[in-house]
This record gives structure tokens, C-alpha cells and sequence, in this order.
């Protein structure tokens, strides 16, 4: 069914096709310097071209790469087509020349590729293509000959790269400013092609050549380089090359995979999957595979990237926590690079995040939900499906599961035994031994034994060699954290371990050849794969991974800290141990960075600890899994006896339960290890430093817990910044001050002058706010409303103004806003205020509270999550089955209100 569903993404793909190659000749032309040339997408035949150098038609023909190379049945028909056109023109006085071009070979037909010589209309065709040639039927031989003469098959398998090195190589561009460039005249090339669709051949359009610099000179005047750069060189993300297939790519030994592999055609494919991905990401924008470890979703990723590579420009994001950057900063950033782009419907942007795990879940969330505001751009996310639930947005979507299913099993068992890479006589039972685990059974493939029996031997031969005990170590370090999904910095393990740089290099060297440690570019010893790497570790580690984990924390890089704090603690990692090796590395460090990251990880363990204690008690009070986070959020909320009677009695038990424990994270063993001293130094140094702003609201916000008085110096601090920070940012710190203690607050708005300037200031700023008064109990306002079509979000305006007068104005209750009109008179729609706010405190959560709220949330949810495949899949059934038992009771009471 989803096969025989295909024509229409088909012929969709084929026709960015075609406008990739329109734009290929028009760059080319370009290039030639030949302003009077004209390029005609959609004319008298797919596309044609007028120039000095002589006028030609060109018809292409897209194939995607699975469906393999055209036969020779397809080219006769193809040649036939182009044939019939060729008389239509030369019967109208048109040009002859013709040029077919195909987007992969033809099966035992040698053809030239586009831009060579033996491509040119005219040159010598090859002995199997002329057979072809003389075969077409024309109504007469001179007709046959000039169409021989006049008619040339040429190959264009990448016209988009072959677009961007023209662009490059001209005017020695930058490869992703030429990209920019190609994706802005295939939009053009596009638009003209639609407006081709007029039957009226005086209104035909066409793209000329003259008018290209000046569409690149647009170009140049709108990209910034430098903002387009920058996300790359902090490590947040960069463009794929798909053109680069790393020397050692080959899979089998179970690295993990990325778009080298995939383009040095090291994986068997998986036509259908693959194909599904694409298509689910074109129609919704976003695809997510999900699945556990080693099911294969990274190679089906980058396959899916692969395949598009021609249509789509390719980024994949590598970190969200850059060096000496917010989260925010990077999303920031990630979001600039692909407005720089400029996407459009004729040349539209690919993101993929891969492991998406890994990435803090608010902070991908937002990624998300940013890239889903931007048009045509595309998302492929794959993630581990226990880590699915955290993230809001993709907990609520259908994803794509990839399945070591038999016939998969079987097309693999068979490329490797032709390849003489395994010994097995058949695919069954490593298949079946494999759990449904693509690396479990490529291990079983390869090696005879499943992964634990490979790395364990590969450990014990280094125990048993005393002149590899160095390999040991070096293996001890990189696995405890690569387990994680953590690098570590070759640098760091050397001088950990305090053994020369030779010695270091050859021990390291022998490991990476044995595929137990891969180094990257940036000398970061990277994970193999998180399974193999988990294995490497519990085999290196008879007696346990403690003492390891604690020499590891020194050796990371301040971004991954934090996630290799939450996932060891997640572990089971000893928490004073844990403790007491970040204290230490906080004092070393002595950076906000750091800081930020040992309290957050603390702050996730210490809600997942709490959140064992909500689980417990809605447990006890027998609420149900689907009830139980609805429950726990109502907990949250201000007691409301006229409505609670409405829920079942154990919901209404539980949340009496849950509003008498505490939702904040325990964590004074961690605060007692940390110097008040240093924290007071960090944050008080960062209020000066505009940079650093984010930096320390998040400080503030993770230190909630902290001793108070460590945070009084930078209170005062922020006090007399308030005044000059932007508006947001003054409203954001106060809140945060607030939530720790309400008092370092206070302070700072009456160091920066008291509540009421603040306001005058909201009121100067703010657009139709004509006045913020504080009043006994709160603040009263007014917003002028002028109309309707100027001021079309009156409500959320007026809101807005509320939520900052309350964040800068830390002592009030409540917030009454209303809207005016000149006369300063309330405006009313009939006998109701058109808007008319009066919002106690309570009732107008700042973003922090909300964020804090949801990550107890996730916290919670994480605890019913399926985590296993088998798990999810039989709790969805079970839902099914009480979906089947309510439907004749639903379809009686729908039919009874028809009736």
C-alpha cells in the first residue's frame, strides 16, 4: 500500500530535480559572462536555453538513488519522447540541438558525464549509445541523421554540487556562500517555472543571465558570513559534506554512524524505511525514528540525508552547549544559520539530530519548535525511546521505529557472506539471538559471538599483557564516559594517567585500530557506539565503575559535565563520591560554566529522586498511569474545594498527599561542598559582564537552595543594572531573585531606585501602555487601544504587561490592567470590557516557574515511560484494549444525540 502511494512524492522529487538542473545551465552561463544568454524552465521542453554560443532544449530524467540505474528499455523510451519533440520543433523552425539528461547511468550503456567534452551536442556518442540513436524511426534518413548529429545523453547525478564549485570557482566564494547563492537562483528558477504554467505563450517567463549578479549582489548585501560562521565554529552544527567518506568507514565492527558511513556506502539499505522517513519528513516537517540502542536510527538518519542530498542542504547539530555559550545562545545561533540559508519551497534545508538524547530536553524542545516556525525546512530527529518522553513536543508524536525485521536480516546476511565477513551458514539464529538489535547482530555476524564476548576478550588480552596495561587505563577512562555519550579529551586522559606523549600515542593508537576508542578532529576521544562502549566499560571493570567515574569527572569538557553528571548519577554512580569529585572540580574551574553544570545535573538527579516519592504515593492512592502526571500537576496548583470533588476519589486523595511533600530537590549534601565564597565571586563578576547575562540567570536560577547570603553582593549588583539591561533580561533576574528568596529581590529593585521607577519604566517601553502605578496591593495600569487591525492581540498584550510588572515589582500581589481609549475610559465590546485583567501572582506564573513545573513533569512521566520497545508496545495495546471496551458505549451515546 505505501508503495503503490509513491507517484505523487515522486514526481515532487523530480521536479526539484529539474529545477536544480535549470539552475546548473543558468550558473554555468553565468560563468561564461554570457549576459545576453536566457534560460527558459518549462518552455518548448523541460528546459531551454538561448546563448551566444547556440540555443538548445535539455529533458531530464530524475531517478532516486534506490531504484538503481535506468535501463536500456527506459532510455529507448526516453529517446523516443525527446525523438517526437525534436520533430515538433524542427517542423516550428526551432533549434535542434537536444540534450537528454539523466540523473544516474544507463545499465551497459556507457554515457559521458555533464560538462565533459563527449557531453556536447554533436560529439561522438559511444558505439552502444549510437545503436540506440539509429534505432529511433523517423519519417525520413536525413531526419534520422541531423537528430543523431544534433542529439547528445549526458549523466548529472549531483547538478547542486556541480552548481555550487561553478559559483565558488568563479568568483572564489566560499562553499557556503555559494551555496546560498545557488539555493537564491533556484528559487528564482522555481518561481519562473510556476509562472510557466500560463498557457499563453506572450506571457512566458524566463531567467536571464544579466540579471544574476544582481540577484548575488542581494545575496551579499543580506548574509552576514560571519553569523553564518559562527554556529560552526562553536561546534553547534555544520553543513554535511556528503562528498567526504572517512577512510575507516566501515560499520561492521559497530562504530557509530554517521553520514561518512553512509556515503561510502558501507550499509546495506533499507529502501522502504528509509523511504518512509523522507516522506513522513516532507509531509509533517518533522520525522522522528525512535527506538532502543542499536536498533539502527542513526544509519537511518543520514540514509534518509543521503538520499535527499540533491533537493535538500543538509545540517546536522552537534552540541547545544558550546563553550562559553547558553543553551539559549545556541538555539540562537542554530536558528540564524538556517534563516541564513534562506530557504525556500525551490530550495529547502534539512536538519538532522542525531542522538538526540543527548541534548538537555527543554533546550531541544526549543530547537524544535523554532525549526518547525521556519519554512521549508525539514527535521529528522532519532533518539533513544526512553528519552523520548522528556522532550514535550516529540513525546506527543508518531515516530518511525526501525526493526531488525527477517527480511532485513536475511539481505544482510547475504551482502556479508558474499563478502566473506561471516562464517554463519544462515540469518536466523544470530537474528533471533540478536534481540532485534542491528549491532548485536552485526557483532553476531562477524565475530561468531555476541558483543559482551568480543570486548570482554579484547579486555582480557590486555589484562594478561602486562606491556598493554596502558591500553587498559587509557580504555578504563574513555569507555567510563563514551558510555554516556560523553567525549573525553585525549589530552586530558594522557595527563591523568602521567605517561608520556609517545607512549600515550602508540597505546592509543593500538586501541583506535581495534576499534575500541575513535579519536575526532578536535583530538576529543569519542564513543564508538554507546552499546560497545557500555559493554567496554563493565568488562574493564570487574569490581565496578566508581573510582573511575570519580577520575572522570576532571576530565571532561565543561559542556558534557553536566550530562555525564546526570547520566552516571541516573547509573547509580555513588552520590557522595559524586559530590565531592564536582566540588573539586567547581574550585579548580572556578568558571559560572562549571558551576552551572555540576548544580543542574544535581538539580535533574535530585528530581528524579523526588519524583520516586510522587510515583510512590499515586501508587498507594491507586491512580492510574495515564492520570498520575494530571494529578501531581493539580498538586501543584492552589487548593479549589468547589471543583475537586469533581475527580475521582483517588485522584483527589493523591493530590491531598503530594501538596503535603516537597517538590524542590534535596540537595544539601552537594550546597555543603561548595564554597559560598567562590559562588559569591562568580555571580557578582558576571552582573558587569554583558556576555555573560544568561550565564547568570541560569546560575541564579539552579543555585535556588544555595545559602542566601552567598548571592547578596550580585543581587545589589543586578539592582543597579536593572535600569540598563533590556527589559526582558531586568524582568527575567528579578523573577529569578524572587524564587530564591523573595528579600535579594527586594534588594536589588531598591538599589536600582524602588518598584515604582521600574514601572515608569515598563510604561516608557512598552508600546500603548499610557501608565504602571504601584497601588496598596499590586499595580494598576492602562493600555491604550487605538484598533483592531493595529493592535489585533489586545488580550496577550495586555498579559504580557502584567507578568513584567509583577517580575519588577517583586512586593506586589496582584496585577489590574485594563484597556483605554484616549479619554482614558474603559473600552467595551457592548456591556464587557474588551480587555479588563486583574491577575493575582499566583495566577500568572513567570516562564521560570512553568519551565521548573515541567521539568517535575518530565521528571514523573519518566518513571511510567516504556523502556524497552516490548514495554511501550504492550502498554499501547493495553490502551487499545480499554479504547475497544468504552467504543459501544461511546457509539450509543453519539448515536442517541443524533437521534
Amino acid at each position: 500500500m505505501w508503495s503503490a502511494s509513491r507517484a505523487g512524492a515522486r514526481a515532487g522529487r523530480g521536479f526539484r530535480f529539474q529545477d536544480l538542473v535549470a539552475t546548473l545551465f543558468v550558473l554555468r552561463l553565468w560563468s561564461e559572462d554570457d549576459a545576453t544568454a536566457i534560460v527558459t524552465p518549462e518552455g518548448f521542453d523541460d528546459i531551454s536555453v538561448q546563448s551566444a554560443s547556440g540555443s538548445c532544449f535539455i529533458q531530464v530524467k530524475s531517478r532516486r538513488e534506490s531504484a538503481g540505474d535506468f535501463e536500456p528499455t527506459e532510455l529507448r523510451r526516453d529517446l523516443r519522447s525527446v525523438a517526437k519533440a525534436w520533430v515538433k520543433r524542427k517542423d516550428a523552425e526551432l533549434p535542434a540541438a537536444t540534450i537528454l539528461l539523466l540523473e544516474r547511468p544507463v545499465a551497459r550503456i556507457p554515457l559521458p558525464e555533464w560538462g565533459s567534452e563527449a557531453a556536447q551536442p554533436g560529439s561522438s556518442a559511444s558505439s552502444e549509445l549510437a545503436k540506440e540513436l539509429d534505432a529511433l524511426s523517423f519519417d525520413n534518413d536525413q531526419d534520422s541523421a541531423s537528430f543523431a548529429a544534433s542529439a547528445s545523453v549526458v549523466v548529472c547525478p549531483d547538478p547542486h554540487a556541480e552548481a555550487i564549485r561553478i559559483v565558488a570557482e568563479a568568483r572564489d566564494f566560499p562553499y557556503g556562500l555559494a551555496e546560498i547563492i545557488v539555493a537564491a537562483v533556484c528559487t528564482q528558477v522555481g518561481q519562473t517555472s510556476d509562472a510557466n504554467a500560463d498557457p499563453d505563450v506572450a506571457r512566458r517567463a524566463a531567467v536571464d543571465i544579466a540579471g544574476i549578479d544582481g540577484l548575488i549582489d542581494q545575496v551579499l548585501a543580506t548574509v552576514d558570513l560571519k553569523l553564518l560562521d559562527e554556529a560552526r565554529s562553536l561546534g553547534v552544527c555544520e553543513a554535511i559534506d556528503w562528498r567526504s567518506s572517512e577512510g575507516d568507514s566501515d560499520v561492521r565492527p559497530g562504530m557509530h554512524v554517521g553520514a561518512p558511513h553512509v556515503a561510502a556506502g558501507s550499509l546495506v539499505p533499507r529502501v522502504e524505511l528509509t523511504q518512509q522517513v523522507i516522506e513522513v519528513a516532507v509531509a509533517r516537517r518533522l520525522a522522528v525514528i525512535a527506538g532502543p540502542s542499536g536498533s539502527g536510527k542513526s544509519a537511518l538518519a543520514y540514509a534518509a540525508g543521503y538520499q535527499t542530498r540533491t533537493l535538500y542542504r543538509w545540517q546536522h547539530v552537534h552540541s547545544l552547549t558550546p563553550t562559553g555559550r547558553t543553551g539559549r545562545d545556541a538555539v540562537a545561533l542554530l536558528s540564524a544559520r538556517i534563516e541564513s540559508l534562506r530557504p525556500s519551497a525551490y530550495a529547502p534545508v534539512g536538519v538532522i539530530i542525531d542522538d538526540a538524547g543527548r541534548h538537555d530536553p527543554d533546550l531541544l524542545d526549543r530547537l524544535l519548535r523554532r525549526l518547525a516556525d521556519l519554512s521549508n525546512v525539514i527535521t529528522v530527529v532519532s533518539i533513544r525511546e526512553e528519552d523520548r518522553f522528556p522532550v514535550p513536543l516529540l513525546s506527543a508524536i508518531a515516530t518511525i521505529t526501525p526493526v531488525l525485521d527477517d527480511t532485513f536480516a536475511a539481505e544482510l546476511w547475504c551482502d556479508y557472506r558474499a563478502d566473506n565477513l561471516t562464517e554463519w551458514a544462515g540469518w536466523r539464529e544470530p537474528a533471533e539471538r540478536a534481540g532485534g538489535l542491528l549491532l548485536e547482530y552485526v557483532t553476531l555476524l562477524t565475530e561468531g559471538v555476541n558483543l559482551e564476548a568480543v570486548v570482554s576478550a579484547q579486555v582480557a588480552a590486555r589484562e594478561a599483557d602486562p606491556g598493554r596495561h596502558l591500553e587498559l587505563e587509557i580504555l578504563r577512562l574513555a569507555s567510563g564516559a563514551n558510555q554516556y555519550g560523553v567525549a573525553v579529551p585525549a589530552h586530558a586522559i594522557q595527563s591523568a594517567l602521567n605517561v608520556d606523549s609517545s607512549a600515550f600515542i602508540a597505546a592509543s593508537r593500538r586501541l583506535i585500530d581495534e576499534h575500541l576508542i575513535v579519536e575526532d578532529s578536535g583530538n576529543l576521544i569519542r564513543p564508538l557506539h554507546e552499546i560497545r562502549s557500555a559493554a567496554l566499560a563493565r568488562a574493564a571493570h570487574p569490581f565496578g565503575q566508581q573510582e573511575t567515574l570519580q577520575r572522570i569527572v576532571p576530565l571532561v569538557t565543561s559542556a558534557e559535565l553536566a550530562r555525564f553528571l546526570r547520566r552516571a548519577l541516573e547509573s547509580g554512580a555513588d552520590q557522595a563520591a559524586m559530590v565531592q569529585a564536582a566540588s573539586e572540580r567547581i574550585a579548580r574551574d572556578r568558571t559560572l560554566q562549571t558551576l552551572i553544570a555540576v548544580a543542574s545535573a544535581f538539580r535533574a538527579n535530585g528530581l528524579r529522586r523526588r519524583a520516586d516519592e510522587w510515583k510512590r504515593i499515586l501508587d498507594e492512592c491507586d491512580v492510574d498511569a495515564g492520570n498520575a502526571v494530571n494529578a501531581f500537576m493539580m498538586s501543584r496548583t492552589k487548593q479549589r474545594p468547589d471543583t475537586e470533588h469533581l475527580f475521582k476519589p483517588e485522584i483527589v486523595a493523591a493530590i491531598e498527599r503530594l501538596r503535603s511533600v516537597p517538590t524542590d530537590p534535596d540537595l544539601q549534601l552537594l550546597w555543603r561542598k561548595i564554597d559560598t565564597a567562590l559562588v559569591e565571586e562568580l555571580t557578582t563578576a558576571a552582573v558587569s559582564d554583558d556576555d555573560s547575562t544568561q550565564l547568570l540567570l541560569q546560575a541564579i536560577t539552579v543555585l535556588r537552595g544555595f545559602d542566601v547570603t552567598a548571592l547578596e553582593a550580585a543581587a545589589r549588583a543586578i539592582g543597579a543594572r536593572l535600569t540598563v539591561w533590556p527589559l526582558r533580561d531586568a524582568a527575567d533576574m528579578t523573577e529569578a531573585l524572587r524564587r530564591v528568596a523573595p528579600e535579594l529581590a527586594e534588594r536589588a529593585v531598591i538599589t536600582a531606585g524602588g518598584e515604582q521607577l521600574l514601572l515608569r519604566r515598563v510604561a516608557t517601553e512598552t508600546p500603548w501602555l499610557a501608565s504602571l502605578e504601584r497601588a496598596a496591593d499590586g499595580v494598576d495600569g492602562k493600555w491604550i487601544f487605538i484598533d483592531e487591525e493595529l493592535q489585533p492581540n489586545q488580550n496577550e498584550a495586555v498579559v504580557e504587561v502584567c507578568r513584567l510588572a509583577l517580575a519588577l515589582a517583586p512586593t506586589a500581589m496582584i496585577a489590574r490592567v485594563g484597556a483605554v481609549d484616549a479619554l482614558g475610559r474603559l473600552v467595551k465590546l457592548g456591556d464587557y470590557p474588551l480587555v479588563d485583567k486583574a491577575i493575582p501572582r499566583e495566577n500568572l506564573p513567570h516562564a521560570l516557574e512553568v519551565s521548573e513545573n515541567r521539568a517535575q513533569a518530565r521528571a514523573l512521566s519518566r518513571k511510567y515511560g516504556a523502556g524497552t520497545l516490548t514495554a511501550k508496545l504492550a502498554a499501547e495495546a493495553k490502551a487499545l484494549e480499554a479504547l475497544l471496551d468504552l467504543l459501544p458505549e461511546i457509539t450509543l451515546a453519539h448515536l442517541g444525540r443524533v437521534s
